[in-house]
């Protein structure tokens, strides 16, 4: 479904154009999240209150933008809130994350222990968190970029090093399956 169409649905109130959003966006959004809390159950409420905002201010939604990214923007912006009113700091990494988030092949199961054990032992914390939101949550590098307020080629950089250091263990995707 595109995004117009979406937005659209949205709009009228179509349950079953919400249900595609959610399913759509869920991982994504919690492991962005998540990965500033961490902590599920708050991850989880922020999630929530994320697709409530998104519901509520969807008038407010030009679909001639980056629907993605808006809906980025708004956790990112609850995200922020929570961790402002509760004096926490923003955590950038966490090792629980790939165990929690990843999202599911179709045919094949990941393998989360075998993908924190590799992926960890060869890249820094930032590169393992561009590989993860590129590799399993298909966002784009310029999304990427948006996420971490840096430019398209500093974050296709980080993942070509990451790329490179997995690649000098013999790593192929595969081996991130059952």
């Amino acid at each position: 479904m595109d995004n117009k169409r979406v937005i659209k649905g949205i709009k009228e109130r179509d349950d079953g154009t919400f249900e595609y959003l959610y399913t759509t966006y869920y991982k994504l959004l919690k492991h962005i999240i998540y990965n500033k809390v961490n902590n599920d159950n708050i991850a989880e409420d922020l999630v929530q209150d994320t697709f409530l905002k998104i519901y509520e201010k969807i008038e407010l939604c030009d679909d001639s933008k980056n629907f993605k990214y808006w809906i980025i923007q708004i956790a990112k912006n609850l995200t922020f809130d929570y961790l402002e009113k509760s004096n926490k700091q923003k955590v950038i990494y966490n090792e629980s994350i790939v165990n929690s988030h990843l999202k599911e092949n179709e045919d094949k199961t990941i393998d989360t222990n075998k993908v924190d054990n590799i992926i960890k032992s060869v890249v820094t914390e930032e590169e393992y968190n561009i590989f993860i939101l590129h590799f399993y949550h298909d966002m784009k590098f310029k999304e990427i970029a948006q996420e971490y307020n840096t430019t398209t080629s500093t974050i296709t950089s980080k993942y070509s090093r990451a790329l490179k250091k997995l690649r000098k263990l013999n790593i192929r995707k595969e081996d991130f399956y059952e």
